[in-house]
């Protein structure tokens, strides 16, 4: 945007057998460690449907969400110059995690 703000998503297939190594490979921390303090927020979330890595920089405003979806699929949105709620935003007006979850189950 016009005024520094950007904002990238990135959409994996691995195949079938994707393996621990090639997520790792891209950039997924599967030992995420949970931090939540003035300037920092990370979490690690793991659900039936997806696996969640969130790391944002409140002082910065910048971040990003890396997404698993069915052992196979990654998606990744990087933030820059954005609120942490635009995670949430995109998802609510593009649906993309909702779409490859559906996508997976398929």
């Amino acid at each position: 945007w016009e005024d520094g703000e950007q904002l990238e998503v990135e959409i994996s297939d691995l195949g079938e057998n994707a393996s621990e190594d090639q997520f790792k490979s891209l950039g997924f921390d599967l030992n995420l460690e949970a931090e939540d303090n003035e300037t920092n927020y990370r979490m690690f979330k793991d659900s039936e449907d997806y696996h969640t890595n969130i790391e944002y920089n409140e002082s910065d405003q910048a971040g990003s969400a890396q997404f698993i979806v069915a052992e196979r699929y990654m998606m990744e949105v990087q933030i820059e110059g954005f609120p942490y709620e635009a995670f949430q935003e995109m998802e609510d007006h593009n649906a993309l995690l909702a779409n490859i979850i559906q996508y997976a189950a398929e």
